[in-house]
This record gives structure tokens, C-alpha cells and sequence, in this order.
């Protein structure tokens, strides 16, 4: 094929060697700004989220508005939150003074202002006390051993969610 393409004929710049370096780096430049700006995968690490987010589980969060700039383990740019977090929300962040990177998946319960409460497992916002329905029993593997709980239905900020109940 080589032998029959015609002298003095200029090829295109993507089958040269810097064509293809320069098509690289536009790529990862381009996956490099999605990734800190837009969105970003995350797995699951705990039961925290347990029954609706499993330990394992892959997840892609959106990242535009909630000031924080980071891909590849490289912080771009650190901002203000301008999007607007509701109650019910699940939000993923890493813990304040933590020396090592380590992402908690957390869903809100209160807002700047509320007073939360929580004892002997039941959840209060401004002293109101969340209404919370009976959804039955779930059973699941932590640590190599099988245990139960109880599910709950919760309202939170208009979303219907279920709750584990841990003994």
C-alpha cells in the first residue's frame, strides 16, 4: 500500500507522530476539565448509604457549583458552593482535617440554622421530630457475617428515601 500512495502528496497531521501526541493531550485535557468540573465516578467504600447505596457500588456525582476543582488527585481551583444544597441531598466530600484523602457519602439532614437531633434512633430537625413509616426487615453481609436490620421510610426536603435502621 505504501509502495502505490503518491510522491509529494502531503499526508493529514493525525497520522504523523506529533499529530497523534498533540490528538493525547487534547484528550486528556479534555477528560482532565470534565472531570473536575463536571462530573466525577466515585465507589461506594462503607454501609453508611445502606439499603439504597451498597458498599462497592459506582456512583458519578455532578461537581458543577460545589466549588471544589480536583481530578486525578490534583486541585485546580477551590471555590464557593453556588449551587444550592437542599435536605435529602447526597453529597460527597472529603473529611475536614482528614491527612489522607478519604470520601464520605453522606445524605443532608439539615440545613445552616437547623438544629439536628438524634437519639435512641430516631431523627429530629428543629425539634420536629421526622415522621418515619415501617418498610419491613433487611438482611446484609458486613465483615463476613450476616446481619438485620430494620428499614425505615423518611421524608426529607420532598424525597422519599428508605433508612437502615442498625441494632
Amino acid at each position: 500500500a505504501a509502495k502505490h500512495y503518491p510522491q509529494g502528496l502531503i499526508r493529514p497531521i493525525y497520522s504523523r507522530w506529533y499529530g497523534l501526541l498533540g490528538i493525547y493531550i487534547a484528550f486528556f485535557a479534555f477528560m482532565v476539565v470534565v472531570r473536575a468540573f463536571l462530573f466525577e465516578p466515585f465507589r461506594i467504600a462503607s454501609g453508611a448509604m445502606l439499603p439504597g447505596l451498597k458498599p462497592g457500588s459506582h456512583v458519578i456525582a455532578d461537581k458543577w457549583g460545589y466549588g471544589d476543582s480536583s481530578a486525578f488527585g490534583f486541585t485546580l481551583r477551590k471555590g464557593e458552593v453556588s449551587a444550592t444544597v437542599k435536605r435529602g441531598d447526597v453529597l460527597i466530600f472529603v473529611y475536614p482535617g482528614s491527612t489522607e484523602r478519604l470520601e464520605y457519602v453522606m445524605r443532608v439532614v439539615g440545613l445552616p440554622g437547623d438544629l439536628v437531633e438524634y437519639k435512641q434512633k430516631s431523627l429530629s430537625i428543629n425539634r420536629q421530630p421526622v415522621r418515619y413509616g415501617d418498610a419491613g426487615a433487611y438482611e446484609y453481609e458486613s465483615q463476613g457475617r450476616v446481619v438485620s436490620g430494620t428499614l425505615r421510610s423518611e421524608t426529607l426536603g420532598g424525597t422519599g428515601h428508605q433508612i437502615l435502621i442498625d441494632p
